[in-house]
């Protein structure tokens, strides 16, 4: 439930700031900082870093990913492309490489949306 919750409001953000507040234009993110940022932020999945773990750094990253919060083990993954825009944000495309606890390995594919201003944020997408 509490995933949920964090999914509902980095959707609220992210439909806020395309609407704008106070007619001022919502900051665009920077394609490649999202990049790195979600490479980075996947890195640390990998070497068993958690989604509050991520909340700690400066600047603080937050993180909306079930998969992540539910211990599914990241052993590999491929960021496709260079992400487009989407509103406000950098979409990407990642495939993930894992296993969920005790389960076989396998291959998902998904897409993130990332935003690099005014807060450092990734959430999954559903497809």
């Amino acid at each position: 439930m509490m995933i949920r919750s964090c999914y509902a409001c980095l959707l609220a953000v992210a439909t806020l700031t395309l609407a704008g507040c106070g007619g001022r234009s919502a900051p665009v993110s920077d394609p490649k900082a999202a990049v790195a940022l979600l490479g980075s932020s996947l890195e640390a999945w990998k070497t068993g870093k958690s989604v509050a773990d991520m909340r700690q750094l400066t600047p603080p990253v937050y993180v909306a990913d079930e998969l992540w919060s539910d211990g599914f083990e990241l052993r590999d993954f491929v960021i496709e492309g260079d992400g487009e825009m989407y509103g406000p944000n950098v979409r990407l495309s990642v495939t993930l490489t894992g296993s969920s606890r005790g389960g076989a390995v396998g291959k998902k594919q998904f897409q993130y949306l990332v935003t690099t201003t005014p807060a450092c944020t990734i959430a999954r997408a559903d497809r």
